[in-house]
């Protein structure tokens, strides 16, 4: 089965077990159809060579971080791809 029928599959179930209330759908998907469907990327970091593991999502741990936009600058004109946590600790404290 492709993951775009898991996908469809997985939401025609949810919405069955909750078809009595579309709100709760709707929270219920939100929260947790990324946390089901997104996948855990393993990635170099740019800045140390360090491995880790990346989800291109909100529930990445990169999203507990809040971010300076003199950082946000430093990293798009420095960094083509994520850094790992080590290397965004240091700049979130070097660079404010």
């Amino acid at each position: 089965m492709s993951e775009q029928t898991n996908k469809r599959s997985y939401r025609k179930k949810i919405f069955r077990l909750l078809s009595f209330d579309f709100t709760l759908f709707t929270i219920f998907d939100k929260l947790f159809y990324n946390l089901i469907f997104i996948e855990t990327m393993t990635k170099k970091c740019p800045r140390c060579n360090a491995t880790f593991e990346c989800q291109h999502s909100a529930t990445c741990w990169c999203a507990k971080y809040s971010l300076s936009e003199n950082l946000k600058l430093f990293l798009k004109d420095n960094y083509s791809d994520c850094l790992c946590e080590n290397c965004m600790k240091e700049l979130i404290i070097k660079i404010r």
